[in-house]
C-alpha cells in the first residue's frame, strides 16, 4: 500500500480541491480546543494532552476502520483504499513544490513572497 501510495504521489501530487487529512485534523483541533478548555479550564496542559490524544486516535482509528471494512468486502478494495489514504498522508510531491516556492522567494530576498508561499503550507498568519 505504501509503495503504491508513493508512486501515486510522485505521479499526481495532491489535487488542490480534494479533501486532505490535514484539513480534517485542523477541523478537529479548531473545534476540540474550545471544548477541552471549557471542560478543564484550570488544567490547560491536561486539556491539550487530551486533545492531542483524541486527534491522534482519530487519525488512526478512522482509516483503520475504513480499511478493515473495505478488506472484508473485497481484498482489492481494502488495498486500494489503504493506498489512497496513504497517498493523502504522504503529500511529498506537493510539499516539495510548496517548499521550493518559499525557497525561491527567500533567495530573491522577497520576504512578502516567501510569507505568501509559506501560507500555502501552514494554517497560521504568516504576516
Amino acid at each position: 500500500m505504501i509503495l503504491a501510495a508513493f508512486i501515486i504521489d510522485v505521479l499526481f501530487g495532491d489535487p488542490r480541491r480534494f479533501p486532505h487529512p490535514v484539513r480534517g485534523f485542523g477541523f478537529l483541533i479548531t473545534h476540540g480546543e474550545p471544548l477541552v478548555r471549557r471542560l478543564l479550564p484550570r488544567h490547560e496542559r491536561l486539556a491539550g494532552t487530551l486533545l492531542v490524544m483524541a486527534v491522534t486516535a482519530a487519525g488512526f482509528i478512522i482509516p483503520f476502520a475504513l480499511i478493515s471494512v473495505a478488506l472484508r468486502v473485497q481484498a482489492g478494495a481494502g488495498l486500494a483504499l489503504g493506498a489512497a489514504l496513504a497517498w493523502q498522508a504522504l503529500a511529498a510531491r506537493s510539499l516539495y513544490g510548496e517548499a521550493m516556492a518559499v525557497y525561491r522567494a527567500a533567495v530573491r530576498g522577497d520576504l512578502d513572497g516567501a510569507r505568501a508561499a509559506v501560507s500555502m503550507i501552514v494554517g497560521r498568519d504568516t504576516a
